[in-house]
């Protein structure tokens, strides 16, 4: 049993070691003015694209609905045949 408990220790002490990698690239890339713009940029963008494929839902689904109200049949005593 206490072979395991070094390979697990050994194994947390590699994972520590790689979370703290990224912590620093991320942090790398946090400090960059650049990289925050072009990230927000990016969130701007995709909110606006999320508006604009709701809008065009809204839009076709409008037309289905006018679409199928024009198809519908008037009864004949409504019609002003004279």
């Amino acid at each position: 049993m206490h072979k395991w408990n070094k390979y697990i220790s050994l194994k947390s002490c590699t994972l520590l070691q790689i979370e703290q990698q990224i912590q620093q690239r991320f942090a790398h890339y946090d400090k960059d003015p650049e990289f925050v713009k072009t990230r927000q940029r990016y969130a701007d963008l995709h909110s606006k694209l999320a508006v604009l494929k709701s809008r065009i839902s809204d839009f076709e689904r409008a037309q289905d609905v006018a679409a199928s109200g024009s198809t519908t049949a008037v009864p004949m005593d409504l019609c002003d045949l004279e």
